[in-house]
């Protein structure tokens, strides 16, 4: 845990996000004059059932660390990010897509978290187990390291993701608009991968709220201010692109969108505010994320 005081005038710093893997492109889960927890000492396996199966781990354990537990008993995760370097706390949290076709997002693999309230307290939330599939070997395959990715220095130039769900109907002429917008700003994108899943009945702030196809936009930014502008600039025509066709963004990214697109791309934010209200009354959990459009 890092911790400062508040400068004279200022109220004293409020809790903050949470750091896992540190992969975090777009820097919402920090605050200015906040405090942060550091949660990569926290990697432990509380309990594995081989028989559900399920595993309990601490939020800071990554992918990679539970695949070692898990594969001498022939098990693998569920669904989980391309690379393993990611936390699971981390992945939860922003309720990442994985990348196996039919599973949907993580949240569908999850059984209960265990939460510490704004107020100290520590609650357990579940809900109804899902009917089980049969596992499948993907542990050798499901070990990318995630310095694949990184550029020689991030002193100049980095390298960084968009994801754009747009449902199945509008499959074809959507990736027509966004090649188009992609052009037009003659952005600096790598590559575009699809990927698949079903509706998300679960979550809150829902980015399936239908079938749909995952846009993976990764693209190379530099990193001085007038880049940084203009990769803005495209962002915001192609989450207009998204949401022209009932689509959606993917929120723990870059924080480039307006106030507006926010809201009409997440419509049932409304609710996520009356229970930040009810469990947070004195604002002591946030972010640059919350900060800027909740």
């Amino acid at each position: 845990m890092v911790m400062s005081e508040a400068p004279p005038g200022r109220p004293i710093p409020c809790w903050t996000g949470l750091g896992g893997g540190r992969y975090s492109m777009g820097g919402q889960v920090a605050i200015r004059d906040g405090l942060h927890l550091d949660m990569r000492g926290m990697d432990r396996m509380l309990f594995l059932d081989t028989t559900t199966p399920c595993v309990r781990v601490q939020a800071g354990m990554r992918w990679r660390r539970l695949q070692a537990y898990l594969d001498p008993h022939e098990l693998s995760v569920k669904t989980m990010q391309s690379y393993a370097n990611f936390t699971v706390g981390g992945a939860v949290s922003v309720n990442a897509h994985g990348r196996y076709v039919g599973n949907g997002p993580v949240g569908n693999s999850v059984r209960a978290l265990q939460l510490v309230l704004a107020d100290g307290s520590v609650v357990e939330a579940s809900r109804a187990l899902m009917s089980g599939r049969a596992v499948v070997w993907r542990n050798y395959e499901a070990s990318l390291d995630v310095a694949q990715l990184e550029p020689r220095t991030r002193a100049i130039s980095t390298y960084v993701l968009q994801e754009y769900f747009i449902s199945v109907r509008h499959f074809v002429e959507s990736a027509w608009e966004m090649a188009r917008v992609i052009r037009k700003h003659d952005a600096q994108v790598l590559n575009v991968s699809v990927r698949h899943s079903p509706a998300d009945r679960l979550s809150m702030l829902p980015w399936a709220k239908e079938e749909v196809f995952s846009f993976v936009v990764y693209y190379k930014q530099r990193v001085h201010q007038a880049a940084q502008k203009r990769v803005a600039d495209w962002t915001r025509a192609m989450i207009d692109t998204a949401l022209r066709f009932d689509g959606r963004y993917y929120l723990p990214y870059q924080l480039h969108a307006t106030r507006a697109q926010f809201e009409a791309a997440y419509p049932e934010v409304e609710r996520l505010r009356e229970l930040k209200r009810r469990v947070d009354p004195e604002g002591k959990l946030s972010n640059e994320l919350w900060a800027k459009y909740l």
